[in-house]
């Protein structure tokens, strides 16, 4: 049991699943990381490395040093839909900052969608990348198909991609390294899903100029969440949201064998062999 959502918490809970545990972790806040996310902002000093594997990925933030998409204009086969309405003429999804935020940075649409850009000439491509918004059962991508044409007559079938729904906001890349002037996309609703709310839409050139690194490099909340939710996910973690630690459960021998904690369902006891204290002011420490 790791009470704690934070990066020790999270990398507590990855490496005690990894060494055979079962595992459950409660998180205070609705999302994790909230000791980096939340308050804190950290950063490498120059050449400095991250010594564990958690600690690499949280600062290989892939817009920590953007690398530019190609400019294009593009059309939609069905109408955006209220409040997330799209530009006339169309132009939101090819925007060049990244999008955090649904309710401000999105175009919906409440069918499935063809997507078809113009990059103005035949360009090599080497990645296509959607980025979606992500709410289950709501607002959600469930797999783009992906056509590509130089001449607008004659189309190549790149297949279908598969979005993987993890996080608030889901960045699906397609592979494609292919010369194309044109490209159709299908973006499919997943299953239950009413809508699709998208953020952006880049073409990633094959030959795309190296981005200039930061001198101190700092990961961005949203890719510090995004990064600990896919760690406890890969170490096959349970986790919940919205849970803080109320008492400390003990054995006859007053050692600590679980905890009660509390959430919008209520109290619950949690059973464990193990307690790790991950809380920002080590509650159940205080407790024991």
């Amino acid at each position: 049991m790791v009470a704690g959502g934070g990066c020790g918490g999270v990398a507590a809970a990855a490496a005690a699943a990894k060494a055979g545990a079962k595992v459950f972790l409660a998180a205070s806040h609705n999302y994790l990381g909230d000791d980096i996310a939340g308050t804190f902002q950290l950063w490498l000093e120059p050449g400095e490395t991250p010594t564990t594997e958690l600690g690499r990925a949280i600062f290989a933030d892939p817009f920590s040093a953007e690398v530019a998409g190609l400019t294009y204009s593009y059309k939609a086969d069905q109408p955006t839909v209220k409040p997330h309405l799209d530009s006339t003429p169309p132009s939101l999804l090819a925007r060049k900052k990244e999008v955090t935020d649904a309710q401000h940075e999105s175009v919906e649409y409440d069918e499935d969608v063809t997507i078809t850009a113009d990059l103005s000439e035949v360009q090599a491509v080497r990645a296509v990348e959607l980025v979606a918004f992500n709410r289950a059962k709501d607002f959600q991508v469930g797999t783009v198909k992906l056509e590509v044409s130089a001449d607008h007559k004659t189309w190549q079938d790149l297949g279908n991609f598969t979005c993987k729904n993890n996080g608030a906001v889901v960045r699906l890349t397609m592979p494609v390294k292919a010369n194309f002037r044109y490209a159709r996309l299908l973006v499919r609703r997943a299953t239950q899903a009413r809508r699709v709310l998208l953020g952006a839409l880049a073409f990633i050139p094959e030959q795309a100029k190296p981005a200039v690194a930061k001198t101190k490099p700092v990961s961005r909340p949203l890719h510090v969440k995004t990064t600990l939710e896919k760690a406890l996910a890969a170490a096959k973690v349970e986790y919940l949201y919205g849970c803080f630690p109320t008492e400390l459960l003990v054995d006859k021998e007053s050692t600590p064998a679980g905890l009660v904690m509390a959430n919008r369902l209520g109290r619950q006891a949690v059973r464990a062999k193990v307690v790790i204290d991950a809380t920002e002011h080590a509650v159940l420490a205080r407790l024991a």
